[in-house]
């Protein structure tokens, strides 16, 4: 009786791993008719670099990808506290599409050094 026990076991572990297994990813680009990066400059023309407080503001970026001709274009934004750039997936307007900032190759990741990464979350047929 032991060995169908261990048996059942590795069958229900089997099928948990099955389950648990990445769907099939797919490489495509899009162009980006439009990208807005709004961020406060240290060398803003202020007097030291310094913002006043009743004058910052967070940082954001907004952009716009043309996944279909003749489509309306997907918009993606996102707002955040300076320097704290979000490295977690963000949602887009459009269902199903999310967009994440990452460090460039050379490690930078700051408002005007990121890599855009477009992902569009589709289910396997």
């Amino acid at each position: 009786m032991r060995p169908n026990l261990t048996h059942s076991t590795t069958l229900l572990l089997l099928s948990a791993t099955a389950l648990a297994a990445p769907l099939a990813t797919r490489t495509q680009s899009w162009p980006i008719p439009s990208l807005e990066v709004h961020f406060m400059g240290h060398d803003s023309g202020l007097p030291g670099g310094q913002w006043p407080e009743a004058h910052k503001f967070n940082s954001s970026l907004a952009f716009t990808i043309a996944v279909a001709p003749n489509s309306p274009s997907i918009p993606c934004r996102a707002p955040w506290p300076e320097k704290e750039i979000p490295t977690t997936p963000l949602p887009c307007d459009a269902d199903g599409f999310e967009f994440q900032l990452s460090p460039t190759s050379s490690g930078l990741l700051t408002e005007t050094s990121f890599v855009l990464t477009v992902r569009k979350m589709e289910s396997d047929p």
